[in-house]
């Protein structure tokens, strides 16, 4: 009894250091993209959209991240595009989320068991039905 409780009792610490590193590494992300961002002074949020939407006619929508960076999702005619857009000079780079910290929220939030959610159900740990 008292190994089957040092047992259980090392999986939930690994557990909780797990769930802890995963966190402060998370908790650095915003900082670490604010490195590269340039929030420009005096100039208002709805000049800043203006901008975007004259250089992007199709855009759908104009997200800011706690860091500062705009992502700007729009519609051409080839299709749905996403850019990360420079607050300051308006130029504009290519955008896609960092694998290794998406993978490190994935671990954080699931464990890596069932990351698929739909309706609200983890569909890992759900049964299967035939729908």
């Amino acid at each position: 009894m008292r190994r089957l409780h040092s047992m259980l009792g090392l999986f939930c610490g690994v557990l909780a250091i797990l769930l802890g590193l995963t966190g402060a590494l998370l908790s650095l992300y915003p900082a670490l993209d604010r490195l590269g961002t340039t929030v420009p002074s005096g100039v208002s949020v709805a000049e800043m959209a203006s901008r975007v939407v004259r250089q992007y006619p199709g855009v759908e929508q104009i997200q800011r991240t706690p860091s500062g960076t705009l992502i700007v999702y729009y519609s051409t005619v080839a299709g749905a595009s996403v850019v990360r857009v420079d607050p300051a000079s308006g130029a504009a780079t290519a955008y896609a989320p960092s694998a290794l910290f998406r993978w490190i929220k994935q671990l954080h939030r699931s464990m890596l068991l069932g990351a698929n959610r739909e309706n609200g159900k983890n569909r890992a740990l759900s049964p299967v039905t035939d729908s």
